[in-house]
């Protein structure tokens, strides 16, 4: 009799075990985005909601809960129920968060589960071609630093984020001065580098890509490890100095902290196939987003790696938003 109600309870397990992660493909999913609609982040999640709709056959929705750095959709995903078919759209700024400002709301790295990492988002160093012409590369940009009282002025999309960071971080290895001016966002410190206000930016491909196509900004590094289809001509940071530099913002989907495994490698394995097709990889391209898959142990190491790095630089540089 023991015996067999041993054999009962095992089954029963199992039973639980598949249920769960059947509920993956038999209810709604939710993917939360911690910006407004049409932004980079949001787009990606569109293309990647549709693209796990077609192939689980099930309505995916897409929601927007912009604030705090993207911290406040962190947040609700932390919440939600393990089998809530609830996902968060991680992006870096979520991750700086804690590192910049006093009180956030969640920490992404202890407080949610990674599944798949999505794409990558480089940051590109530029200058305006009509201010800064005799600049080209990187010890060029560096050289006129070196003759300004104080060094250049750089825009970002914001105190504490990556495209700060990263110049924080350079300026330690390269030895050279500039001073940063926060942005609400890379659009708008794109469009004082034009008038002359400041003299480069850091910021992503999305802000910068189409004024390098127009001929009125140059592409003087990328932060990726090696150069990127969209912009072969431009050489990274390491090939400019600093061996190993990168300065690359990323996406992954990450769920609420007790997620079920099972759902965890279920989902996984579907975004590793979604992000095979070449129609994906030119629908991301478009956006500035470059599809790069990890599975859910890298994308946590990622997490961690760049936790560390880039709160050390905060620290180093005394960065704060508050």
């Amino acid at each position: 009799m023991k015996k067999r109600n041993f054999l009962v309870a095992i089954a029963l397990c199992c039973f639980a075990t598949v249920g769960r992660a059947d509920d993956l493909s038999a209810r709604p999913i939710n993917i939360i985005v911690g910006y407004a609609a049409g932004g980079s982040s949001d787009t990606v999640a569109r293309i990647l909601g549709k693209a796990l709709a077609d192939r689980l056959g099930r309505p995916v929705v897409v929601t927007n809960k912009p604030g705090a750095s993207g911290t406040t959709a962190a947040a609700e995903v932390g919440r939600a129920k393990p089998d809530s078919n609830t996902f968060l759209l991680f992006t870096t700024p979520m991750l700086l968060a804690k590192h910049v400002y006093k009180d956030v709301r969640l920490d992404v790295t202890t407080e949610l589960t990674p599944i798949s990492t999505v794409y990558d988002l480089p940051n590109v160093i530029a200058v305006s071609t009509t201010h800064s012409p005799g600049v080209r590369t990187l010890p060029d940009l560096i050289k006129k630093a070196g003759t300004r009282p104080g060094g250049l002025n750089f825009g970002s999309g914001g105190t504490g984020s990556i495209g700060q960071l990263a110049i924080e971080d350079l300026k330690s290895h390269m030895k050279f001065n500039a001073q940063h001016v926060g942005y609400k966002g890379g659009a708008p410190a794109v469009m004082d580098l034009l008038g002359g206000q400041i003299d480069m930016v850091n910021a992503d491909m999305v802000a910068v890509l189409p004024h390098i196509r127009s001929g009125k900004l140059h592409a003087v590094a990328v932060g990726t490890a090696q150069r990127v289809s969209i912009l072969p001509n431009t050489p990274t940071i390491a090939e400019q100095g600093v061996p190993g530099f990168t300065s690359v913002a990323w996406g992954a989907l990450l769920g609420p902290k007790e997620i079920s495994p099972q759902v965890v490698a279920h989902l996984d394995k579907e975004v590793r196939e979604i992000l095979k097709s070449d129609a994906i990889k030119a629908q991301m391209l478009n956006v500035g987003a470059i599809v790069a898959y990890a599975g859910p142990s890298e994308t946590a190491r990622r997490l961690r790696e760049d936790d560390q790095r880039w709160g050390k630089v905060a620290r180093n540089a005394g960065v704060s938003a508050d």
